[in-house]
């Protein structure tokens, strides 16, 4: 598979989001001992792992190849916690139980002395006065800044909405979408307040036709 990087300042991600899905998936299924954070994974795995990247996919050019580790451990930095984070949540969903009894039910890639070794610092106090402090500190989020994107960008929200519509789709939708709750609810009084206005205010400049209404308009 050839592969390419976004084209920034400082790159990011690799243009294509499968290739971050296969990282985290190889990842998970390689992890040699447990590690809460991706700081705390094996440091010569980390090595292992980046050259089975580097044998599974070719590159657009010179210039991604020499990227390639930046974004490869960019990507483990952005995507490591989220993906240990839903894990957890789904174990302890399933078990609806905060006890040990979620030992052995982790990610099917994953091992399962891996897992259990994370499930005990899960359960450990230290890492749950860690955990409730963190809850704190995002209860405290102000609410215009609330949002379910979590650490990917707007413009690849856009990019894989507009892959999966096959149509083009306004920055104004991306931003509608990531601010509401499963339940279609938004996240935020705040967040809601900020679409009416802004949708008003394109409505008002460039008319009701949304074929006459630019993607974004910067000047609002």
């Amino acid at each position: 598979m050839v592969i390419a990087i976004e084209k920034s300042d400082k790159p990011k991600r690799f243009t294509d989001h499968t290739v971050t899905r296969d990282i985290m998936k190889d990842l998970l299924s390689e992890m040699p001992s447990p590690a809460p954070r991706w700081q705390d994974y094996c440091p010569n795995m980390k090595d292992e792992l980046f050259k089975g990247f580097l044998k599974k996919h070719e590159f657009a050019s010179n210039y991604d190849k020499a990227m390639a580790r930046t974004v490869w451990n960019r990507t483990m930095l952005d995507r490591y916690p989220d993906i240990l984070k839903k894990a957890k949540e789904r174990t302890f969903k399933e078990a609806n139980s905060t006890s040990i009894d979620i030992k052995g039910h982790g990610p099917k890639a994953m091992k399962v002395d891996v897992w259990n070794g994370l499930v005990d610092h899960w359960l450990d106090s230290k890492w749950k006065n860690k955990s409730v402090a963190g809850q704190k500190n995002r209860a405290a989020i102000p609410a215009h800044k609330l949002h379910n994107a979590g650490s990917i960008s707007f413009g690849e929200h856009k990019k894989r909405k507009e892959a999966k519509l096959k149509r083009s789709v306004s920055f104004l939708k991306v931003y509608d979408d990531v601010h509401k709750k499963k339940s279609g609810e938004y996240v935020s009084e705040v967040s809601k307040k900020i679409i009416d206005l802004y949708g008003d205010a394109i409505s008002q400049k460039y008319g009701e036709d949304l074929l006459d209404q630019p993607e974004v308009d910067p000047d609002m």
